[in-house]
């Protein structure tokens, strides 16, 4: 039996898709593949995925228009909420107004939140001693946790900054923050991944939480990417959205073996960290000389534990 391969791919652009081929597209009604925006390695599949596809990238379209525009909103909104809330709302703006005390707020600070924490404040675990659901203990080292609320907090103040990270990862959960990652993107040439890592100590983890950000409210890019269609062929682990690869390091969208190799391709630029392998390179704690973590690591359900690297990309 034939191996699944590595190089078989759907990739549409937005970029190249403009009204005109719009037009085209409903009144030839040619195959995709003849395209500039679609690229593949294999037939497009039905008529009816073929509009779908259309209909995606003209609202990829729209999404990336407005990024720019929606991204200062967020940010303006963000910083409103911020300095209402840092001044102690009307009374208290008046009162440090009157004076000269008025707080600016700081977006590296760890009391700058975003929007998602105004509308969801909770930073603390649940007290699993007044809880009826299952704990997760380790070894009577480890504060007893409910699992599902420990990695819902972790996806949820990924979207905070990394000093907030940092302060309720260590002040209010008790863990060890591991590192704080921001990584780059090649196709977007920007650093637009960022995750953490924490532990129930910094020496001999226990307990492993790796946490991502996902779609961000006022990020209309991220949405863009969420909705686009274009997949890579991984070989036996199947297809892969190609937004999530391209996010932990992808760096080759149309060959996932040559995308991912042993070593990252971009190793020699500090500044462009790809994530896959910044994540897997970190060591346990701040020793440089420890291993890397094992998958063997007890996991806590739902969240992730960070495998030995590999020589391959398998």
């Amino acid at each position: 039996m034939e191996s699944p391969k590595t190089n078989e791919f759907f990739i549409s652009r937005p970029e190249n898709f403009g009204s005109f081929d719009l037009c085209k597209f409903f009144f030839s009604r040619k195959c995709l593949s003849t395209y500039q925006f679609v690229e593949t390695s294999t037939q497009p599949g039905a008529p009816q995925f073929s509009l779908i596809v259309i209909l995606t990238l003209f609202l990829e379209k729209i999404l990336l228009f407005i990024y720019k525009p929606l991204k200062l909103l967020g940010n303006v909104i963000e910083f409103v909420l911020n300095f209402y809330a840092l001044n102690g709302g009307v009374f208290g703006l008046l009162w440090r107004v009157l004076t000269v005390s008025v707080v600016i707020p700081d977006k590296n600070s760890a009391s700058y939140r975003s929007v998602l924490a105004f509308i969801d404040s909770r930073v603390d675990l649940f007290n699993t001693a007044s809880s009826s659901n299952k704990v997760y203990k380790i070894n009577n080292t480890f504060n007893a946790v409910e699992p599902f609320d420990l990695t819902a907090m972790a996806s949820k103040i990924a979207y905070e900054n990394p000093a907030f990270v940092q302060n309720a990862v260590e002040k209010h959960w008790k863990m060890h923050l591991v590192k704080f990652f921001s990584c780059w993107n090649e196709f977007y040439k920007a650093n637009t991944t960022q995750a953490f890592i924490c532990s129930d100590k910094a020496k001999d983890a226990q307990l492993i939480v790796l946490a991502f950000r996902g779609t961000e409210p006022f990020n209309s890019q991220d949405w863009a990417t969420d909705v686009n269609l274009s997949w890579i062929s991984t070989g036996k682990m199947g297809k892969v959205h190609m937004g999530f690869m391209k996010a932990l390091g992808l760096t080759d969208e149309r060959d996932f073996a040559k995308g991912f190799p042993a070593e990252s391709p971009l190793k020699d630029d500090p500044s462009k960290a790809l994530a896959y392998y910044s994540i897997r390179d970190t060591r346990e704690g701040s020793d440089n000389r420890a291993q890397p973590w094992r998958s063997s690591c007890n996991a806590v359900p739902g969240a992730a534990t960070v495998p030995q690297p590999n020589n391959h990309t398998e």
